[in-house]
């Protein structure tokens, strides 16, 4: 389980890109060695009956920016339930927090929650690219795009170290950058990849001890235009908690 951590004394702004300089170093190597090191968390015995995430994930669309606190529980037959507090960008989300948030509770019945993808994922590194590639469209950024999906809406196809040391060997092979150490939102230590395609530059961020995704970043990139906007983040989420539960909540 990655253990929950307070974010309210995160004191930067949510749209400040998490990389805003850097060498660009290969990640082939760093990636590798990083799937050669990693061990197992205890997400990965975890055996109760419901897939559990709970996450924020900051994000601007239409000019509007927001955040969102999520908490999912999903069943083996992709039943389950999600539930949601929605604020603005700058709200905290506490336990305590504002009556005025807005909460949006979904339940889905067999078959009807978001899949990212069908099945297990493989312990076959060019297999499980395969598998990201089938979901997004096959380059690099769409990869780590995938890669963040799914440490939400599917924790458990993560929970095994043969799947994330596979992994991290796909993304090795994947053309990314390696941005070094860095600090996710919640203060936990990672090491960062970088992808760019057209105006988007994707970032994941891993446990550098289990190799667990613990936050996915979406920049959008100036143009050449020098009257462009400068870069800003259209959508971080930070994974919170994963791990199983033998209920959902009643609500």
């Amino acid at each position: 389980m990655l253990a929950p951590q307070p974010v309210g004394g995160w004191a930067g702004r949510w749209q400040d890109p998490l990389i805003t300089a850097g060498h660009d170093q290969p990640a082939r190597e760093p990636l590798l060695a990083l799937a050669g090191t990693i061990r197992a968390s205890t997400i990965d015995q975890q055996q109760a009956g419901f897939e559990y995430a709970h996450a924020l994930q900051w994000a601007a669309a239409d000019g509007v920016a927001q955040v969102t606190r999520r908490s999912l529980w999903r069943a083996p037959d992709d039943s389950g339930l999600l539930v949601e507090l929605v604020g603005p960008a700058a709200a905290q989300l506490t336990a305590e927090a504002d009556h005025s948030l807005q909460k949006v509770t979904s339940r889905f019945a067999a078959g009807g929650m978001f899949t990212v993808v069908a099945g297990d994922l493989s312990t076959d590194p060019e297999r499980l690219c395969a598998q990201l590639d089938a979901t997004d469209g096959g380059h690099a950024a769409q990869r780590l795009h995938a890669v963040g999906s799914l440490a939400f809406w599917h924790p458990h196809l993560l929970a095994s170290i043969d799947v994330r040391q596979a992994l991290l060997t796909c993304l090795a092979r994947s053309g990314l950058l390696f941005r070094g150490a860095a600090t996710d939102r919640a203060g936990r230590a990672a090491v960062a990849v970088t992808a760019q395609h057209q105006s988007s530059r994707m970032t994941a961020l891993f446990d550098p001890r289990t190799g667990h995704v613990l936050a996915f970043e979406d920049v959008a990139l100036p143009g050449a235009d020098p009257t462009d906007r400068a870069a800003s983040v259209a959508s971080y989420l930070l994974i919170i908690e994963q791990g199983r539960r033998t209920r959902t909540p009643d609500l």
